[in-house]
């Protein structure tokens, strides 16, 4: 039985999602794994673990040290060498983990030892799994349900600090998120492309800047949480007037219900789909376009009654940061301002480049299930259960070429667990 006040709920990825921790992963950090003389899988383990480990035999320990001291990361004879004399330490060793990787970004590493650093998922310390924080949940449902209360007004222009309470005077104060964990997921290390905007007169659009390497939840994972709105405290702040009382007066009316939820969601997220889609794929060729808009084109008939679209990660874009954007409602009337990459003086009220995979899929899309029955959620806790118990092995590439699935409700998946 469902406790009053709490909505369960499911998030679905539909593209490859990165969560940051901050960390970053660099050549002596990880093991690459390989398969027929090529890169399959990344080895992720802890440097104090493996000194540990071979510090137990004194001669080993000893050209162990030798080896680091003469490592030369850009070189990748020199690190081979390293790999070589480690391999048989790391696969032992605990608190390590492991992922694929994609062709592109195993061939960036292959080519010269580059000492690219990977951007790391945040994941649980124990049981190294990727989870999505809670609080990045409920900044992402505040900021649509500040969304929802302006539109609905017909409030086209907002000042943050007139119309944003503090944080003592917050009335999200009611609202607690939980941490979502995975009950089915794979992750892979892949080479972002960033798609630049069609310059005028041209007929392409470009592929350009920094290569950046991520660790991604693969699309197809599913991850399972809990909203939990304070419905004591709500009563008493409705009978309250004092600053955060009127605050909830203000945009807590009422309990918040699933409902509401739901339609918030909704309109926000097919607003922001059909705003990317608009902004990012209208007109000009582009390297890896195919896939793109196989994928466009997969979700933009859905109506998603049950799950509706939503945006995570640091590459989710601009258009889905602040309440201000989303949709042409807000339009050039957002209070922030991005300044362009070659022309600093320039400036545009939404982004104009997006971050795509090495497979031409747009980051950070997935869907969310708001209020599931009890025995859908009774399911998940099953496969909850059975997740934790499985050994996280490598996710190793399919051989054959993949192609976005006929079934819209499948998911664009490209790799397995074995």
């Amino acid at each position: 039985m469902i406790k009053p006040g709490v909505i369960r709920i499911v998030i679905k990825t539909i593209s490859p999602v990165h969560i940051g921790s901050g960390a970053e992963y660099y050549p002596m950090d990880y093991l690459p794994v390989k398969d027929n003389g090529k890169i399959s899988g990344l080895c992720f383990y802890d440097q104090t673990a493996l000194s540990d480990v071979i510090s137990k035999d004194g001669e080993k320990f000893n050209k162990y040290c030798e080896t680091v001291k003469k490592l030369v990361p850009n070189n990748k004879s020199n690190m081979d060498r390293f790999y070589d004399f480690i391999s048989p330490y790391v696969k032992d060793l605990p608190r390590s983990s492991g992922c694929a990787i994609s062709s592109s970004a195993a061939a960036k590493l292959n080519g010269s030892a580059s000492t690219t650093p990977i951007a790391a998922l945040i994941k649980n310390q124990y049981l190294k799994e990727p989870y999505i924080p809670g609080s990045a949940v409920k900044g992402m449902l505040k900021n649509i349900m500040y969304w929802k209360y302006y539109k609905d007004k017909e409030i086209k222009r907002f000042d943050e600090k007139r119309d944003f309470p503090e944080r003592d005077k917050d009335p999200w104060r009611l609202v607690q998120v939980s941490d979502f964990l995975p009950v089915q997921c794979a992750w892979y290390v892949d080479l972002l492309a960033n798609l630049h905007k069609q310059k005028k007169g041209a007929d392409s659009r470009t592929l350009t800047g920094i290569p950046i390497l991520s660790e991604l939840i693969d699309a197809g994972s599913i991850f399972i949480g809990t909203l939990t709105f304070n419905n004591a405290l709500h009563k008493e702040a409705l009978q309250g007037n004092d600053d955060f009382s009127r605050e909830v007066k203000k945009f807590f009316p009422e309990s918040l219900n699933k409902a509401y939820l739901r339609d918030a969601v909704k309109d926000y997220g097919r607003c922001l789909f059909d705003k990317e889609n608009k902004v990012f794929n209208s007109g000009g060729n582009f390297a890896l376009k195919k896939n793109f808009e196989k994928w466009w084109n997969l979700y933009s008939g859905e109506t998603y009654e049950e799950a509706r679209f939503i945006k995570l990660g640091k590459h989710a874009g601009a258009i889905s940061k602040m309440v201000y954007g989303g949709d042409d409602f807000f339009k050039g009337e957002r209070n922030v301002s991005i300044p362009q990459q070659k022309n600093k003086t320039a400036k545009n009220d939404t982004q104009t480049t997006v971050w795509l995979s090495s497979e031409g899929i747009p980051l950070g899309w997935a869907t969310m299930q708001i209020g599931t029955a009890e025995e859908g959620w009774n399911m998940r806790l099953e496969q909850r259960e059975k997740f934790i118990k499985e050994p996280h092995n490598f996710i190793a590439p399919k051989t054959e070429k993949q192609e976005p699935r006929d079934d819209k409700k499948d998911i664009i998946n490209k790799y397995k667990r074995r």
